[in-house]
Parts: structure tokens; sequence; C-alpha cells
């Protein structure tokens, strides 16, 4: 039998408060508790609408603790709003969690539509939409962030990325060594004052930004796959790769080894390393 309480998804301002709809303020107004990812951050927005609510804080470390809480509101008849930072929850953030948790008690979960800093930017890019893959932020170092680049080789179409404004120029580098010079696209600072839009090359790009001193605001970065290469042939560039790098293999060796095991043509492999090589 379902419970009373719902779950109420709400999408709030990236920027711009005045992009606030009026089902979410409802929304907002009418809550027994909001669930945010920063209750500071939420705290500003409901002081700004003269709403004053009890606010419970659920971000990534916490949220297993916080689930089984919500939950026991929930099925209590409360109503909750969930909220993320800016934009739309569940899109990059824990709050996937607590929407599974909850349609597998058969608690209700409505969402409303709004703000969305992923697909705004698509829509800015000027990058064609016909595939979309959204991959939120890329691991930040190592050998995670490094499989990552490489998966992209076996994917087609558009990408879209949220990155801080401090490793942006690092992501773009290493968009530019992994995928070659691919059309790109970096939104910054979106529905605000300042808001910067810079399409290219993602050399270009790169170019754009690499000088400046400081970079502020909410990234967005879309870009535009390569059609990939060949299965086969992409599991042994990315296998010479790691014989290179990790294991300090020179290019030719890392080749020569990669195409042995896979079965590939040895200069195809080797062509792909001395690309990789700085001029």
């Amino acid at each position: 039998m379902p419970y009373p309480g719902k779950l109420t998804l709400v999408a709030t301002p990236i920027g711009n408060l005045g992009d606030l709809t009026v089902r979410a303020r409802d929304a907002l107004a009418g809550a027994d508790l909001i669930v945010a990812e920063d209750t500071r951050r939420t705290g500003r927005l409901l002081q700004h609408l003269a709403l004053d609510k009890p606010l419970l804080s659920f971000f990534e470390g916490n949220q297993k603790s916080r689930t089984g809480q919500i939950l026991a509101e929930l099925r209590a008849g409360r109503q909750i709003a969930l909220v993320t930072d800016a934009g739309s929850p569940v899109i990059s953030d824990p709050g996937y969690e607590l929407v599974y948790a909850c349609l597998a008690e058969e608690i209700a979960v409505e969402a409303l539509p709004g703000p969305c800093a992923a697909i705004m930017a698509l829509q800015l890019s000027g990058l064609p939409p016909d595939r979309i893959v959204f991959d939120g932020f890329l691991p930040r170092k190592g050998p995670a962030r490094r499989d990552r680049l490489e998966s992209y080789r076996r994917l087609e179409g558009t990408v879209v990325l949220y990155e801080s404004p401090n490793r942006l120029t690092e992501t773009l580098q290493d968009l530019l060594d992994a995928l070659g010079d691919v059309s790109c696209a970096v939104l910054r600072e979106m529905t605000k004052l300042h808001e910067e839009a810079v399409r290219g090359p993602v050399s270009y790009v790169l170019e754009r930004f690499a000088g400046r001193e400081e970079i502020l605001g909410e990234v967005t970065i879309v870009f535009r796959l390569p059609k990939p290469l060949p299965a086969e042939l992409g599991q042994a560039i990315a296998g010479a790769r790691r014989l290179k790098h990790d294991l300090g293999f020179k290019t030719k060796d890392a080749a020569t080894a990669a195409a042995l095991f896979t079965g590939v043509d040895k200069k195809a492999v080797y062509r792909a390393l001395t690309e990789d090589e700085p001029e």
C-alpha cells in the first residue's frame, strides 16, 4: 500500500534567481522539510523567497545514513522537497539513491521541470544533440581519469561534462591529448551577468583560457567525439599507452607488444603513440 508522503524533486536556478518557476516556489513553500545538498546555499534561496523551512543536508558522504531518516518522514506522510546546489536534482548528485529507495517502497516521487546546466550548455554549444553522453565530473587523477578519457574513443556523439574552474585548463589539455583537436564549447557563468561561451577546436578553447590568472564560476564543457576506432585497435592503443606510461616501455616496444597481443597493425598503434608525444 502506498504511503501518504511524497518526495518532490525541485529544480532551482543555476545563477539567475528569476529562473525559479512558480511551481518550484509553491513546492518549497508547501514542503514540511527541504532536503538539500548544501543547506547554506539553499538557505539563501529560501531567504530570498521569504520562506522559513526546516532543512536537512543530503550529500555524497552522508546520503546512506540520511536515506533511512528521510524515508521514515515520508512514511509518516510528510511532504519533502529535494534540491541540489543549483539546477535539477539527481543529474549530478546522490539524489538518485533517495529516489530509488522511495520507489522501492512505493512512496510517490514527483519531478518539477526547471534549470539544468547540462541541457543549457548543450543548447548553447552549437554541437549536434543526436547522441548525448552526460558524464558528470571526470575522475580527478590517476588511472581512473586516464581510463575514462580513453573510453571516449569507443563512443560516438556529444559529451557534456561539469568541471571546476580550477581544473578547466587541465581537463581541456587532457581532452586534446586523448582525443585530438575535437570540436568543443565551454560555457561559464550561465544565466549570470558575466555569462561566457567559448567555442571552437579544443586547442583554441584551451588557448583562450590558459592565459587567465583566474577563472571564476560554474563551468560546463561540451565536446563532439570523433568517430570511434575499431574496438581491437582502440584496445591495442590503450594497452600500449599503459605499457609506455606505467611501465616505461619505449614507444616502439610498447606498440610492438600491444600489436602482438591483439593482432592489430603495429604501424597504426605506433602512429597513435607518436601523435601523443609533444612536438
